[in-house]
């Protein structure tokens, strides 16, 4: 009876961390670990056999190592006993994640908690694409309301502004910063997508797989920042070259990441940090020279491009419409062939892309030179966040920090503080998890090409964006084992079902 009262108390979290994961992704992403804290604290007192599943897992024996460099790390290289806090997070995470992991595989109703999970993704999904499509601000309205700033105490609003009120006073705002405040939801939902329904597809919802794949594309296409398009872009040939050619990856694919891993600070700190006013004005030059050849106006015009009745357009304008009404059309533009207009306008973007992004090249660089002071011990754990606090200012202007919080790529971030020594270890799990991943006993390739799809998302994600500690960020990575526990057991049930 108790065993019977534990299992119904067992499937009841996780149909609360599956119901509740993806909103809180959307809406306020920085909470996503919470349901995974709060359902691990209750598993805990029922959770058996903990222990001994952990003795006997490869990977948990490497997170021991990393745990105890870390906390070596602020001890005795950084010396900051602030940052135990901040150490103290990322563990209990770490564990909620396991625990969760291990629990996930005692559940007796796995398919009816993936269609709840994956009706909570549908819905969040749809929230933001409804959001972004009409430009309602429906995000910025809550975050208005729901701020702490709101609150006359813990349980009293101060005031609830009416949604009309405010698109009426905050209409800059949401034109502004209405697709920016969705960067991190549509990211972590992209990422999980692909699990989900890969997994929906294993328990025969194929249909339900195809909408969330094709939800995802949605969000994709509407959400597409610069950190989502160079994931997919690179994650996808690269799977795909796994899926036709597996001996080949899984002979080359782990020194090609490792050679990475030792070689990114001289890859990617080749600019100098010092310099940043000149690389800034020598791009934007070249982007409004071309705005000026191309616009026939003396005043910095952006082109856009469009299609229509499988037509290519190029506009200027100051403001982009929805239906381009506020532009301008260039007779400049009137190119018979398509490829011109594409590779003017490519040029353009990738001049001015550039610009904005040239901060992110100073950091790395800047980063290089400090790692390249403490290559082997690091300077601490956490230390980036403090190493470089002064607000500088470019000649046109731009405030910007060396090291805003952290370095914005993972490798850089272990190398910056932890060292060779931190890299040894990150390298030593990834060894481990790629071999879990080539061995997966499946007669479906697909199976495998989908996880290494998902490890490739995670990887190049974490190279141009989010900091490598952030719990949000480590709470979408556990989500990712999580579903894949989920897939884990159909195909174990599926083998004994077999035998």
């Amino acid at each position: 009876m108790l065993q019977i009262k534990n299992k119904n108390y067992l499937n009841n979290v996780f149909f609360c961390v599956a119901l509740f994961s993806a909103p809180i992704l959307a809406i306020a992403p920085i909470g996503i670990w919470i349901p995974l804290i709060l359902g691990a604290l209750i598993l805990l007192p029922i959770s058996q056999g903990l222990i001994t599943s952990l003795k006997k897992n490869v990977l948990f024996k490497i997170l021991i190592i990393a745990f105890f460099w870390i906390f070596l790390s602020i001890l005795l290289i950084v010396k900051n006993l602030n940052f135990l806090e901040k150490f103290l997070h990322f563990f209990v995470l770490i564990m909620a994640g396991t625990i969760l992991c291990k629990d996930i595989l005692k559940t007796t109703k796995l398919d009816k908690i993936i269609i709840v999970f994956a009706i909570s993704f549908l819905l969040s999904s749809f929230f933001i694409i409804i959001d972004l499509k009409f430009s309602l601000g429906l995000k910025l309205w809550l975050s208005k309301n729901l701020d702490f700033a709101n609150f006359e105490k813990f349980y009293q609003l101060k005031s609830w502004i009416d949604f009309t009120d405010f698109r009426n006073q905050e209409s800059n705002l949401i034109i502004s910063y209405l697709r920016s405040s969705y960067d991190r939801g549509a990211t972590g939902l992209i990422i999980l997508a692909f699990p989900l329904c890969l997994i929906c597809y294993k328990y025969k919802y194929k249909i339900l797989a195809f909408i969330v794949l094709i939800t995802s594309i949605a969000l994709a296409y509407l959400n597409l920042n610069l950190t989502i398009f160079l994931n997919l872009f690179v994650s996808v040939p690269i799977a795909l070259f796994y899926y036709h050619k597996r001996n080949i990856f899984k002979k080359y694919f782990f020194w090609i990441l490792a050679t990475y891993s030792i070689l990114s600070p001289f890859i990617l700190g080749q600019l100098e940090y010092k310099n940043y006013s000149y690389y800034e004005n020598s791009l934007l030059e070249k982007s409004f020279s071309y705005s000026k050849k191309y616009c026939d106006s003396n005043f910095y015009k952006e082109i856009y491009m469009y299609y229509d009745n499988f037509n290519i357009y190029l506009k200027c304008g100051v403001y982009k419409n929805p239906d381009y009404s506020s532009l301008e059309y260039n007779e400049n533009f009137n190119l018979e062939k398509k490829l011109d207009k594409i590779l003017i306008f490519l040029t353009y973007k990738m001049y001015q892309i550039t610009s904005q992004k040239i901060h992110r090249l100073i950091i790395w660089s800047y980063a290089k030179e400090k790692i390249m002071e403490k290559p082997f011990l690091g300077h601490g754990f956490y230390s980036s966040r403090d190493m470089s606090q002064e607000i500088k200012q470019t000649e046109r202007g731009t405030n910007y920090q060396f090291i805003p919080l952290h370095p914005h790529n993972s490798i850089l971030q272990i190398w910056l503080e932890l060292g060779i020594f931190g890299i040894i270890i990150f390298l030593l799990f990834i060894k481990i998890l790629l071999n879990k991943i080539y061995n997966l006993k499946t007669i479906n390739s697909l199976v495998p090409t989908i996880i290494v799809f998902s490890f490739l998302q995670i990887f190049v994600t974490s190279q141009i964006a989010y900091g490598f500690w952030q719990s949000w960020w480590i709470a979408i990575i556990i989500i990712n084992f999580i579903l894949y526990s989920f897939l884990f057991s159909s195909i174990r049930t599926n083998e004994t079902q077999l035998n």
